[in-house]
């Protein structure tokens, strides 16, 4: 369980930076134009997605590497 804590801890950080990255990102696509409210939204909600999608795969990548690459992590499956 301790573990997993050490990977939560890493997202988390993640999550404190990620939303001062996606505010500025929403800033910087709040000129945009649409035809409807529904096109903004849709069109939004998927660039924002994108946004943080690209953003979280390298900080699962890095706690990965630190914690269960380098073996400070070890898996212990009972039973086999």
């Amino acid at each position: 369980m301790r573990d997993e804590m050490d990977h939560v801890g890493d997202l988390q950080g993640w999550a404190e930076n990620a939303r001062a990255a996606a505010e500025r990102f929403e800033a910087s696509i709040g000129a945009n134009r649409y035809q409807s409210a529904q096109e903004c939204e849709v069109q939004s909600a998927a660039a924002m997605q994108s946004h943080l999608t690209e953003s979280i795969l390298p900080a699962v990548i890095r706690s990965r590497q630190q914690w269960d690459d380098s073996g400070k992590h070890r898996l212990i499956i009972r039973g086999r």
